[in-house]
């Protein structure tokens, strides 16, 4: 099984490719420049590898929430690449991918993944490690709010940009059932090639016309 996987959707810039049960990435912190540098990206990881496009059996993409710009990118490489190969598109959200990234780095099994939205607000939701699948997995639906909240008094770990947010760990709505913080993460390739191996092997996949971003705002000061 050979997934190549993009992201875009926020300031950071990244490719993976899952080929043989193993993933390579190339992440790039670079806001404004993903349109030029995904494609560098990808044609660099295909060439490390010695595979061809036509070897890949999917194309899986952050498909948000995050700048619109930077999804429109993603979404449009995605379906370019499917459409010109015939393969199916697996879009995985960024908060997953976040909070994946959670569990990769720092084992959290309780992870608030947020992402600064502009405007004061953040896009957000609630994820935990399922032992099934050794994923997280999502237990909330995404959000799009001025603060973040929680309804038990489980422990949580907060991850990524929304977190930087002015007064959003001062919330006592959080009721102080947050223990950890690292916003200085960004959604990555890797995690979203991690969990679309999953989502392949489920056969939850779409046709490249069907693969969209998603929003949660209708309009939003971009990045």
């Amino acid at each position: 099984m050979n997934i190549l996987a993009l992201d875009t959707a926020t300031e950071a810039c990244s490719a993976a490719l899952y080929s043989n049960g193993e993933i390579k990435q190339l992440y790039e912190f670079a806001p404004k420049q993903h349109a030029h540098l995904i494609l560098e990206m990808i044609d660099q990881l295909m060439n490390q590898s010695g595979l061809s496009r036509t070897q890949l059996n999917a194309i899986a993409f952050g498909r948000g929430p995050g700048s619109f710009t930077g999804l429109r990118v993603a979404a449009s490489t995605a379906q370019g690449i499917a459409v010109g190969l015939d393969l199916p598109v697996i879009p995985i959200s960024n908060l997953h991918a976040l909070a994946q990234l959670g569990y990769n780095e720092f084992q959290w099994t309780h992870v608030i993944s947020a992402i600064d939205a502009r405007m004061d607000e953040i896009y957000w939701g609630h994820f935990v490690f399922d032992e099934q699948s050794q994923l997280m997995k999502p237990v909330s639906e995404e959000m799009l709010t001025k603060l973040i909240s929680v309804s038990d008094n489980k422990t949580w770990n907060g991850i990524g940009s929304g977190w930087k947010v002015p007064g959003i760990t001062a919330s006592p709505i959080l009721n102080g059932c947050v223990e950890k913080l690292y916003p200085e993460r960004y959604p990555r390739a890797y995690e979203i090639a991690q969990l679309a191996v999953k989502e392949y092997e489920s056969g939850n996949m779409l046709s490249a016309e069907e693969a969209l971003p998603t929003y949660i705002r209708d309009s939003v000061v971009d990045n």
